[in-house]
């Protein structure tokens, strides 16, 4: 099986080995939770958590620019 491509027929107890090669300090239920996202969108766990990061960077410079204007 392909550890980075999980797929929606897996069961809730085997997402948490798609998320285990994460590279920061998560929970096992971090862990399921974002595994089971990936699954449910059929993407890979790592794309996933690109896009979260990337969509939570570009909402933090929006904010900061948006405070700077009011500044």
């Amino acid at each position: 099986m392909n550890l980075t491509r999980p797929h929606a027929d897996l069961q809730p107890a085997s997402l948490a080995a798609h998320t285990e090669r994460l590279d920061v300090p998560v929970s096992l239920a971090l862990k399921r939770a974002i595994g089971r996202a990936a699954a449910e969108r059929g993407m890979p766990v790592a794309e996933l958590v690109r896009e979260a990061v990337a969509s939570r960077l570009l909402q933090d410079a929006q904010d900061l620019a948006a405070n700077r204007d009011e500044a």
